[in-house]
């Protein structure tokens, strides 16, 4: 009798160390794609541009559109509120923003107008009104009222857009495309507009020419 009982137990034993056994190995495989899942998986960063207060989440190497608004408006405003004292200061930050090929140019200007803004004391300020972002394109427009003073003549006013196209490159944004101009943004729409009338100009000086 004692030995029945015992050959069941035993039979019982190792069933349930079966079951053990089966149970580590799911354990085991969970925990491999567990760390294969996050090995492979970005790192989502939170971060905010300069002079906002407002957390955005960013991945590697994506962000969601109000952030690149949020650094469009932070480096239009960088560049469009230059004085004789942070002229320098301007120029060495955007180097921290832009694309090599973007900045050379930017850099470029802003070199020949060092001197005139240091000597003549030329102070520009830059009101921001408007901020677009067209999907089609990913640009992202800064509209806004710009002034430039100047001691002795009276201030130049007009409306201003700066146009951006931006990424995220290893969790920080990079300027890859970069436009000024005095006029509202530039969406296309509006250059589809511009390329319209353009046409009509040119139609209308072909018929007065021919019909000289």
């Amino acid at each position: 009798m004692n030995f029945i009982d015992l050959k069941k137990n035993w039979r019982e034993l190792l069933v349930e160390n079966g079951y053990v056994k089966l149970i580590l190995i799911i354990q085991t495989l969970s925990i491999l794609v567990l760390i294969v899942v996050l090995a492979n998986k970005s790192t989502v960063a939170t971060v905010a541009p300069p002079n906002f207060t407002q957390a955005f989440t960013v991945g590697k190497d994506s962000a969601s559109n109000t952030y690149f608004e949020a650094w469009g408006l932070s480096i239009s405003e960088l560049m469009g509120n230059v004085n004789p004292g942070n002229v320098k200061f301007v120029k060495k930050s955007l180097a921290e923003y832009m694309a090599p090929s973007v900045y050379q140019e930017v850099a470029l200007e802003l070199e020949e107008q060092v001197a005139a803004i240091i000597d003549e004391g030329i102070r520009t300020s830059f009101i921001p009104m408007q901020v677009l972002t067209e999907k089609d394109t990913g640009k992202i427009f800064i509209t806004g009222n710009h002034t430039v003073s100047m001691s002795g003549i009276p201030d130049k006013k007009s409306t201003r857009t700066y146009e951006f196209k931006i990424s995220v490159v290893n969790y920080r944004p990079i300027v890859t495309g970069f436009d000024v101009y005095e006029m509202q943004a530039r969406t296309k729409e509006v250059l589809a507009q511009m390329a319209q009338a353009q046409a009509q100009r040119e139609q209308q000086a072909a018929i007065q020419q021919g019909n000289r």
